[in-house]
């Protein structure tokens, strides 16, 4: 039985939630299910999704895996064509590195870069035309409040992260009148298993 007021139901609704096998993205993914949403759940290990696909469908919550690696545009792109149309996209991946700045080297720089913002917007490209043709759709994209707040070793992490909420807000403002919306999800430090 699901505690969602009718407003925020979202039956009918199916909802990508990258990076979803465990943490915060496991989280917003139940949410989501108990809503009514379909929810497709992101990661690269078939093997880590196969017990969160089984435990929401236990609980009556209509699911499926969808197993690609951020980088590779080719996989991803077959993954979401397989999966059908998207309704919501929660970009949740992200990665850190943990160096300061001089201990970075470019190529490492770059594909944190790729992985942490490059991969939302050619998700997004997948999925906002769809959205666009039904008049309805909602992107979510977590930031971190590193983006504003800065600190010490995650040079890329920020740079990645500013430039996600600078695409949310971008977005937002070129898509607003289509149905979409778009928004910038800025998180703190969240317990989660290791």
């Amino acid at each position: 039985m699901s505690t969602f007021p009718e407003k925020f139901r979202l039956d009918g609704r199916t909802a990508l939630i990258t990076g979803s096998a465990r943490g915060l993205g496991w989280e917003m993914a139940k949410g989501l299910a108990e809503a009514g949403a379909r929810v497709l759940l992101h990661g690269r290990s078939p093997e880590r999704l196969a017990p969160r696909v089984d435990e929401l469908r236990a609980a009556g919550r209509a699911t499926d895996a969808v197993v690609f690696e951020m980088a590779d545009r080719t996989a991803m792109k077959l993954a979401l064509t397989a999966a059908g149309p998207i309704d919501i996209l929660i970009h949740n991946v992200g990665e850190r590195d943990r160096r300061p700045f001089t201990e970075i080297g470019s190529d490492d720089f770059a594909r944190l870069v790729d992985t942490d913002l490059s991969a939302g917007e050619a998700l997004i490209r997948l999925v906002v035309p769809g959205m666009v043709e039904r008049g309805w759709g909602r992107l979510i994209l977590v930031t971190s409040i590193a983006a504003t707040l800065a600190a010490p070793g995650a040079s890329s992490y920020i740079a990645a992260k500013a430039g996600l909420e600078a695409l949310a807000r971008a977005l937002a403002s070129e898509l607003g009148a289509t149905g979409v919306t778009s928004n910038a999800l800025s998180t703190g430090s969240v317990a989660t298993e290791t």
